[in-house]
């Protein structure tokens, strides 16, 4: 999933991929992880988000497809609730400034 994390992912789909029952790959998966699921992947999507914004190369609505979150308002929402902050309040913290562009270039 990691590998894929702006993709679809349901849990059926996540359980038929490990070829497990739904039940079964619940368990299992949130003994492994400590998480269920849903939660592992809005983690993941999170912390993917986060990479993104340090890049400063991609907007908010361009961040928030490619991680999965499908809009800015989703992405904002889980970003906040998990990194305390906003996704531009992040990458303002974080990234590297942008060089000051001169006139006439």
């Amino acid at each position: 999933m990691r590998a894929d994390l702006g993709a679809s992912w349901m849990l059926t789909r996540m359980a038929s991929e490990c070829h497990m029952s739904l039940r079964t790959f619940v368990r299992r998966f949130t003994e492994a992880t400590g998480s269920p699921p849903g939660e592992w992947l809005i983690a993941e999507r999170v912390e993917q988000a986060k990479r993104l914004l340090v890049e400063r190369r991609h907007s908010i609505d361009e961040i928030a497809a490619a991680v999965g979150m499908g809009s800015a308002d989703t992405l904002r929402h889980h970003f906040r609730r998990r990194a305390g902050v906003s996704p531009q309040s992040y990458r303002d913290q974080f990234s590297a400034p942008q060089p000051a562009k001169v006139l006439g270039q």
